[in-house]
């Protein structure tokens, strides 16, 4: 599970995510908890993110940050 390490900016939208430098060198675009869409929108992103890859769709690599 990768660590935030700095906040660069927050990105445009309404799911307020914000763009996060990670310890393992790479940039995340994260979403949070109090997240104005619904208290369930990460588990399912992340679900069908998931979900999308094992069916060999191209999405990006979800992770938990």
């Amino acid at each position: 599970m990768p660590l935030a390490l700095e906040h660069i900016r927050r990105m445009r939208g309404g799911a307020q995510s914000h763009l996060m430098r990670c310890d393992d060198g790479h940039y995340y675009v994260v979403k949070f908890r109090n997240n104005p869409q619904h208290s369930r929108i990460l588990a399912n992103e992340l679900l069908g993110t998931r979900m999308a890859a094992r069916l060999g769709l191209p999405v990006p690599p979800a992770a938990v940050v």
